[in-house]
This record gives structure tokens, sequence and C-alpha cells, in this order.
């Protein structure tokens, strides 16, 4: 074989042997790469019970990331590796993490000096295969099938004469006779069948994964928002000489836009025995980006609670409709109605609980359009008051908000990252299955060179495929007057051998010619093959 050649065979293995040692070399030989088998189901979909995640050292982490942790100390399970998602924290107070599977954050809140490093990549399934590597037998079996192997493939270098000619095969070793298989052959073979397991394991992991994934996107969003302010009439006293709680008012505008939004002002209790009535005041908006073209009807409601026990309902307020996307109305509130009202049902049950809720509750039904969203809600906001015998406390929150949007379901293809490209998982799988079949493809045809002698010359094909019915002999004292049967093929004369389970002879003429016989009394069966001398 060339220098050139020699070269050309060695280039892959040169590159692949680099991107093992710069990118996957483990921690342990001071490399990036550390390799974690998942246990358990905590990370379910995403890694799965017995997948080998391999782990690369970041200088930062973010909420999002997939990271291996150690328990930090004091902690239960102190010095375990626990492998999950950084759902939120910082790093100077810990991360908090979490299972993709789980319903509750961890315990644990590691620090960047816990972590292991961030997961760079998984193989679905290959931790067990570790698992069973551990097992001293298995290791041992793989090692003694890995040697037998490498002892059938194995070929002896014929010594040489001084001339630089062969030696016959049965000068030196009487038993094989075998020519090594080419190096460069070997070392194809390996990497071939090396290269169709990585793609086997990727075309696997890509058919594991959604080719799509669908995602929410907001096509618009719209807000209900509401403010109360009352206004208490007491009776005349020296802590209201005007008879008049002033007037109580939300504040400024400018409210939080979150599902539930509400703004507190400090409650001022009202002291049951002086409290007459309230005048509740409630507005209420529609607000959007898009100009509503909508139109509603309010009507409230004044409920009454005792505790857990029993609720009386009263209308305050009939429908009453109105038109655009605003509206206002004030709901007077009679505390003695209230007090007789409670005082009936508490001769009439008994129960005396204490402390009631009463509630003011606005309802507004919103009809239309909002762009071409055809819109048809109700929106209730409550206002709320703990009354007893001794004082009133008006609801501290006076503005809500409620935040509606309308989404459509939007799919997209989805994407691996692979060595830092991010490639489409239908690209993925067939790209991985066909590398892989090619790959096994020409794993089999340098395996069919190494094992059956495939585009090699006959005699090397011989010495692969029969090498161990094969004998090798020094020089055969074939007599003359014995009866030689020429045989057509070798397959013919092994036939022959097998049936009378006889030895075949191998004897290397010195020429480039191979003479295979068998004998069987005075009849000599032969196969001849003539090639022209070589030189290595």
């Amino acid at each position: 074989m060339t220098m050139r050649k020699r070269m050309a065979l060695a280039l892959p293995l040169v590159g692949a042997a680099a991107l093992w040692f710069f990118l996957l070399r483990p921690a342990f030989l001071g490399g990036p790469a550390s390799y974690i088998m998942v246990s358990g189901p905590s990370m379910e979909p995403a890694l799965h019970h017995g997948d080998l995640a391999v782990v690369r050292k970041q200088g930062s982490y973010s909420p999002g990331d997939i990271v291996p942790f150690r328990v930090p100390k004091g902690e239960p399970g102190e010095g375990a590796i626990v492998i999950h998602r950084i759902a939120g924290g910082t790093p100077e107070e810990g991360f908090v993490v979490q299972g993709d599977n789980k319903d509750a954050p961890d315990i644990w809140r590691p620090t960047p000096g816990d972590i292991v490093g961030k997961v760079w990549l998984h193989v679905p399934g290959a931790g067990r295969l570790l698992a069973l590597l551990r097992d001293p037998l298995n290791l041992g079996l793989m090692v003694g099938g890995l040697t037998t192997l490498s002892l059938l493939g194995g070929r002896e270098v014929k010594p040489r004469r001084k001339g630089g000619r062969r030696m016959p095969s049965g000068t030196g070793n009487k038993t094989g006779g075998q020519l090594p298989a080419p190096v460069g052959v070997m070392v194809a073979l390996g990497a071939f069948a090396v290269l169709a397991l990585a793609l086997a394991a990727g075309a696997v992991y890509s058919f594991r994964q959604p080719a799509e994934k669908s995602q929410l996107v907001e096509r618009l969003r719209y807000e209900h928002t509401a403010a109360f302010d009352y206004t208490a009439q007491v009776e005349a006293s020296s802590l209201y000489p005007s008879g008049v709680i002033q007037p109580v008012t939300p504040p400024a505008p400018g409210l939080p836009a979150t599902a539930e939004a509400t703004t507190a002002v400090p409650a001022q209790p009202i002291y049951t025995k002086l409290a007459r009535s309230l005048d509740l005041g409630f507005t209420y908006a529609l607000e959007s980006f898009v100009p509503p073209e909508v139109q509603g009807e309010l009507s409230a409601a004044l409920q009454i609670r005792a505790g857990d026990g029993w609720v009386q309902t009263l209308e305050v307020l009939p429908p009453t409709p109105f038109g655009g996307s605003t509206t206002s109305a004030r709901i007077p509130v009679d505390f003695g109605q209230v007090w007789s009202l409670i005082d009936t049902i508490e001769q009439e049950t008994g129960f005396t609980p204490g402390t009631y809720d009463v509630s003011v509750i606005p309802t507004v039904r919103i009809t239309g359009r909002i762009g071409t969203e055809t819109v048809d809600e109700l929106y209730s906001p409550a206002f709320t008051m703990k009354l007893n015998r001794t004082q009133i406390t008006p609801d501290p929150e006076l503005a809500r908000s409620e935040v509606k949007t309308v989404a459509d379901t939007v799919s997209e293809s989805q994407h691996l990252n692979l060595l830092g490209l991010s490639i489409p998982v239908t690209m993925t799988r067939w790209v991985s299955v066909g590398g892989a079949v090619m790959a096994l493809a020409a794993a089999a045809a340098l395996a069919g060179v190494v094992f059956l002698g495939l585009g090699r010359t006959e005699a090397a094909k011989i010495q692969a495929r029969y090498g161990s019915l094969l004998i090798s002999v020094a020089q055969a004292d074939l007599k003359d007057e014995a009866q030689r049967i020429e045989l057509a093929s070798m397959h013919d004369l092994v036939k022959l051998a097998q049936r009378d389970s006889r030895i075949i002879f191998h004897q290397d003429m010195g020429t480039g010619s191979h003479l295979y016989f068998v004998q069987d009394g005075t009849v000599t069966y032969q196969y001849t093959v003539a090639e022209p001398a070589t030189e290595d």
C-alpha cells in the first residue's frame, strides 16, 4: 500500500480522534465533557430512564437549561447527582430546579459550583448499555469475543528470502500460513461500523422526537377593567362630625397586565353602630388595541354570606343596557336593611357566626366584535365588605383588571441542535437512516474483504474462507505413480474432504502457485491456483 493511500485512510481516523479529544473527552482525562446516565422518569419526555446525557461545563446558566447537579452539603441526599431543568432563581441565591415530569420544584437550590454542566446532547438508551458493561462477566465476554474475532481475522506475514522473494509458507508456520488483512481496511471497517452505530442511534433518537411542534400565537388581546369608589353615610358623632366618611377613590390608573390585577388602598373601618348606608360607585371599560364594536348590559346583586352557612342574594340593580365599551353606575347599600335580614335569619336558625361577608357584585355582559373576533362575555368583579357587630371593613381593592387573549395554534418544524447546528427533525431522520444504511453497506463490504477475501487474489479468498480447514506443508512428496484427480473448484475439494472427514493440505509452490490436495489412499484429489508472483 502506498504512503498516499495510507494517509488517505488515516485522515478520517485522525479527524474522529480530534473531534473526540476537543469535544467529547471525559472530564477525568482533562476534557470538557461528562457522561451522566439518566435514572427515573422525572425528566420525561425530554429524557428517559436509561438515556446517556453528554454534559459540558458552561460559564453561566439560565432558566430552561437541563443541568445535572450535586445535592449541596447538609441537604437530604448530599452528594447525589440529580438531573433537572432550571426553572428560576439566581446564581447568587441558588437556582430553582424542577423535573419536567414533576408538579413542584425541588427542595434543593444548587449554585453554579454544584452544577456539573449543561446537557449538550443525549443518546437514547445508551446508559443501559454502559450499565451492562459495568458487569465484569459481560465485559469479559465482550473482550473475549473481540479477541477471538481478531485472532480469526489475523493473517501472518510470510518470511522472505534474502533476495526479497517470498519463502514458502510451510517454512514458517505449519498451521495457518495466512496473510494479514490490510491495516487500512481493518481501520476503515471499524470506523464504518462505529459510524453506522452512531447514525442508527441518531435515527432512533430523531424518530422519537416530534417532527413538528405546536405553539399558541396570540392574535388578539383585550382587557376588562373596573374601578370602585364609595362614600359612607354615618350618624353624626365626635368621630364623624359631618356624618360622612369622605369619598374613597381608586389610585391613579396604571394597572399591571396580569390575569387578575388588583390595586389596594388602605381600608378605613366604619363602626357598625354609626353606619347608615354606603354609596358605591362602579366604572367599567373594555380596552383593546383594536377599537371594539360592542354593546352591553349592566346589573348588580347584593350577596350576604354567613361564613360556611347560609347565603342570601338580593337584586340591587336590574339589567340596564348600554352602548359602547364603557359604563358606570351608583349602587346604594342600606346597612339597616342588611342587619334586619341578618337578625331575622339568626332568630329563625339560631346560627350566629358573628362575621358576615357582604358583597356587591356588578355583572357586565359584553357582546359584539373586537376586530374580526366575536365576543360574548360576562365580567363580574365583586366588592366585598367584612361585617360584624362592631365594625365594617370595606374592600381595599378598588381597581380590577382581567386580561383576555385570543390565540391560534401554529405548527412549525422541530429542530435538533447537533454540534451547534440547528437541523430539522425530518432531515435528521432521512440523513441518519440513509447514512446508517450506507455506512453499514460499506462496513459489510469491508468485512467481506477482511473475512471472505473479496477483491483479493483467489489464494487469499481461499485462505479467508477455508483457513480453518487447511494445513500448510513445506514439501509434499506426491508419488508420480499415484492417481491424481484435478478438481474444478476449491469448493468441490472442501465438500470431498468434509464428506470423508479428511485433511486439506496446502503447499505454497513459491512461484505464486498454490496446491491444495486431499489424499485418499493412492488417489490424490487436488486443486491448483496459478497466480503470478508478487512483491510486498
